[in-house]
């Protein structure tokens, strides 16, 4: 009886486990929102919005664009300068995101942190 009792309870460790590993936020869900850069060589901020747009501000300066995950870590990122005749910029990003911090690596390496806008 014990070992059938043990059995059950495992069984339902198993699930449970699995139901909350399924209510775990994915990244595309996690990125939506404001970032703060943590860099105070480079402050600024970022909004990833739902529809896949997003705005980059750097004091005054506003830069928009659009964005679309390639996977769980991987970012495509399009943004236009705000100067006459720029053309789009194109860039993929390695990223890392949790509720409360995002960390983005460029093809050269450069790593930018960032914590959530309260």
């Amino acid at each position: 009886m014990r070992k059938v009792m043990v059995a059950v309870l495992a069984i339902l460790f198993v699930g449970v486990s699995f139901a909350a590993a399924q209510k775990e936020a994915k990244p595309a869900e996690l990125i939506v929102g404001k970032w703060d850069s943590t860099d105070e060589k480079d402050p600024g901020q970022i909004e990833f919005n739902k529809d896949g747009t997003l705005v980059i501000t750097l004091g005054k300066l506003t830069i928009k664009g659009k964005y679309k995950l390639a996977g769980d870590d991987t970012l495509d990122v399009e943004i236009t300068p705000p100067m006459e005749d720029a053309k789009p910029i194109k860039q993929t990003l390695k990223f890392k995101v949790t509720k409360d911090s995002m960390e983005t690596t460029d093809a050269k390496g450069k790593v930018s942190k960032f914590k959530r806008a309260k």
